[in-house]
């Protein structure tokens, strides 16, 4: 779960996420549970950070899964720090197993090995 192909934009403005549709429906659901627990304001707003309030916008810009299985998704930098702190406050936020099973559909090993891909791919777009 935590490998994470990147593809840089020429500009350096950012690039596209490749993930696997098991990433990408983790991802989408994180953020649904995210925003339903984390109400709109200050506190949203510092855990995101400045891409924060893209991240509905962000999660529903995805491509169609391509040949190989990877589905795109367009970020900047500023974005992929938000998908990362949300990732990251969602495992703090919701600390039992049974529970983020019950509410994301994934494992929390899973949300937090994309979590550590997403910290490699920042390499890549920075």
């Amino acid at each position: 779960m935590n490998r994470v192909r990147v593809e840089a934009a020429p500009d350096g403005g950012g690039g596209a996420l490749c993930l696997t549709g098991a990433q990408h429906d983790l991802l989408r659901r994180s953020a649904q549970v995210f925003l339903s627990l984390v109400p709109e304001g200050p506190g949203r707003d510092l855990a995101l950070g400045p891409g924060g309030a893209q991240l509905p916008d962000l999660v529903a810009s995805a491509g169609e899964e391509d040949g190989d299985g990877f589905v795109p998704v367009a970020v900047t930098f500023e974005q992929l720090h938000a998908v990362h702190a949300m990732l990251m406050t969602l495992l703090v936020l919701v600390p039992s197993e049974l529970s983020f099973m019950q509410q994301t559909g994934h494992f929390r090993e899973n949300a937090a090995g994309l979590a550590a891909g997403l910290r490699r791919a920042a390499d890549h777009l920075a």
